[in-house]
């Protein structure tokens, strides 16, 4: 009896089968997207400046931690770390602007006035400053001062960090 029913049920499986196939969800299979590359440039005040070949979507932070970061003596006031980069931009980090000689003399071409405010510098010295000039013409390097009668070793050591050219 049950080898005549096998037909039967194997006929019964198949009918089945056909008639739940259609209705079973088929997972499908997103397609993996290759990451889009741009290139930029990345100068200024950086440990490695150069061309760097990013993912499409890296900000302007990222590219300067693949520069290995700023010096110390970058701007950062200026930059904006959120910025996105563009394709074949160069983006440059900003230097802090030097003004430590702005607040120097320069003995070369200071005042009778703008001597004597240097540390242990009278009139009359200023005015032996300004008389070595006029006649020995300007100074070469700020250590030349020494020449001048009445300037020595101390006093240089004093205003060394004060003067310039």
């Amino acid at each position: 009896m049950i080898k005549r029913m096998l037909p039967l049920l194997g006929l019964l499986t198949v009918l089945t089968i056909l008639l739940i196939w259609p209705n079973i969800p088929k997972t499908q299979t997103k397609a993996v997207e290759e990451p889009i590359y741009i290139e930029v440039e990345i100068t200024g005040a950086v440990h490695i400046p150069g061309v760097y070949r990013v993912i499409s979507g890296t900000n302007l932070g990222d590219l300067i931690q693949y520069a290995l970061g700023t010096k110390a003596t970058a701007d950062l006031s200026q930059i904006e770390n959120a910025t996105l980069l563009l394709p074949n931009v160069r983006y440059t980090i900003p230097f802090k602007e030097e003004s430590k000689d702005e607040t120097k003399i320069n003995i070369n071409k200071a005042t009778l006035i703008e001597l004597m405010s240097l540390p242990g510098i009278g009139q009359v010295t200023a005015q032996k400053i300004i008389d070595y000039r006029v006649k020995q013409g300007p100074f070469m390097r700020i250590e030349d001062i020494q020449e001048v009668s009445g300037i020595g070793a101390q006093t240089f050591e004093q205003i060394k960090a004060f003067i310039t050219l």
